[in-house]
């Protein structure tokens, strides 16, 4: 299955930038977002890699930036250049709703561990709490630079927010997302939580080529390696 992806990646990278790739929870499905920049048609396609066969295609005019499916397997949601997502019924893949969610590139989604809820975030700093079920924002909150990239912890109580500033940690409870008193200094994307939502891992701006792990409970540095 590796070779299969490399092998996809290798044929087309000369005709498209690949912005996004990933496996549906039980792996028996691939989605990929490629396309050229900002502002013309790209794709999205999501695979069936053991039978090498194209399952979905779609083609937003303005691009597709990425996609991910969410932890139940039902949904699958998409960031567009221009600020929407677009949300699908995996099983039919028929377009559930088109959220209005930004004024600019939607740079990152992800779902809550239940699949209810949808986090998503904007070059221009904008992050949303969406429910999955009406399409409407819970919450919104600025990071006060770009966001590039968000994690959510396994719990789903949670979220980092990474891109132009410090990594910054909120909580989210009862359809709000609130700013921690604590950020993780000297550090940007990408981040990303450990499997048992213990540890948070970024890039450590102070020292090029490192990353930091970090104690989500203290917001302190447990240990860092040198790449």
């Amino acid at each position: 299955m590796p070779l299969l992806v490399a092998i996809y990646l290798v044929a087309r990278w000369e005709v498209h930038a690949f912005w996004s790739i990933g496996f549906s929870p039980d792996g028996t499905m691939l989605v990929t977002t490629s396309g050229t920049f900002g502002g013309q048609p790209s794709d999205l396609r999501v695979w069936d890699p053991e039978m090498r066969q194209e399952l979905f295609h779609f083609r937003h005019p303005s691009g597709v930036l990425v996609a991910k499916f969410s932890p139940d397997g039902k949904t699958l949601a998409a960031g567009n250049w221009d600020g929407t997502i677009s949300l699908w019924e995996v099983a039919t893949w028929r377009e559930l709703r088109v959220l209005k969610a930004h004024e600019s590139v939607v740079r990152s989604v992800a779902f809550s561990p239940d699949s209810e809820k949808l986090v998503t975030s904007c070059v221009d700093g904008s992050v949303k709490l969406w429910d999955v079920a009406t399409g409407a924002v819970e919450s919104e909150v600025s990071h006060g630079g770009y966001v590039n990239e968000i994690a959510l912890s396994p719990d789903g109580k949670t979220l980092a927010t990474a891109g132009e500033r410090p990594v910054k940690l909120w909580s989210i409870t009862g359809g709000k997302v609130e700013l921690l008193p604590t950020s993780l200094a000297n550090t940007t994307e990408p981040v990303t939580f450990s499997p048992d939502g213990k540890m948070i891992v970024a890039e450590d701006t102070s020292t090029p080529g490192t990353i930091s792990f970090w104690d989500s409970a203290t917001a302190q540095v447990s240990m860092s390696i040198a790449t």
